[in-house]
């Protein structure tokens, strides 16, 4: 069985591309590692996640274990990101014939994941047209230490948050709308499989109030979910630490 490891680009723009940190053209399934950095941290890419793929394939070799890069605030602003996000996804679908996918956000990539549940709608809510529909089966999401309401989030933290949220999004309507948990219309949370969310209690930069909100959400949305917790480090710890990925083993396996 052939295995490679490459970067290739999905778009014109030098974020607009995917890191393949295991892929063999016989497996169906590929997990997808989506990062955060609110929206903006040029530090924060699919390089994150580089320890999680390499103690993943040790244990689940029939997965293709993949990172995505999108552009980020203030070069562009919502939903650009989410669509690069669609692009990408459509991109694997067409052409590596990976059309059976796991997500995996960190932060706001959870942010993302969320967003691409309900994605042909919270891009109209944007006020912009959907370039395609999603070409990808999705199987399961894997939230970790994500933001989930952003009205939520300035309530809690203040300016400082309120800043990048602000850089992100056009307006404060933007980010209400970007969101299931505030948007403005009455669509159902579209999630036809199982989720997975993480929050690690070391999280310096997001409380638990988040994700309690999220898993709230999910339970009145009748998704079905599973929470896990445990004191797995910082913010820009948690995605490396091996705890996690028996998380997302035992997951995946569930499947």
């Amino acid at each position: 069985m052939t295995s490679i490891s490459k970067e290739i680009a999905y778009g014109t723009h030098p974020l607009q591309r995917i890191k393949f940190f295991h892929y063999s053209p016989a497996n169906t399934q590929c997990l997808v590692f989506v990062h955060g950095g609110a929206w903006r941290d040029p530090t924060n890419t699919y390089d994150d996640f580089k320890q999680l793929a390499q103690h993943l394939q040790s244990q689940i070799p029939n997965f293709n274990f993949i990172g995505v890069n999108y552009r980020l605030s203030p070069e562009v602003k919502h939903p650009e990101h989410l669509m690069d996000l669609g692009a990408a996804l459509s991109f694997l679908s067409t052409s590596y014939n990976m059309s059976n996918c796991v997500l995996l956000g960190h932060s706001v990539g959870a942010t993302l994941l969320m967003q691409l549940v309900n994605y042909n709608k919270i891009i109209e809510l944007a006020g912009v047209t959907v370039p395609a529909p999603l070409a990808v089966k999705i199987s399961g999401m894997v939230f970790v230490d994500g933001i989930y309401d952003m009205v939520d989030l300035i309530e809690e933290y203040g300016s400082s948050y309120e800043e990048f949220v602000d850089n992100a999004f056009t307006n404060a309507d933007g980010y209400i709308n970007a969101s299931q948990m505030t948007w403005k219309c009455k669509d159902n949370f579209d999630a036809k499989f199982k989720i997975l969310v993480v929050q690690s209690l070391e999280d310096e930069l997001l409380s638990l109030r988040q994700t309690k909100r999220f898993v709230e959400y999910l339970k009145n949305q009748k998704v079905i979910y599973k929470l896990d917790t445990g004191d797995w480090g910082r913010h820009e710890e948690v995605y490396r630490r091996e705890e996690l990925a028996q998380t997302v083993r035992k997951y995946l396996e569930s499947l």
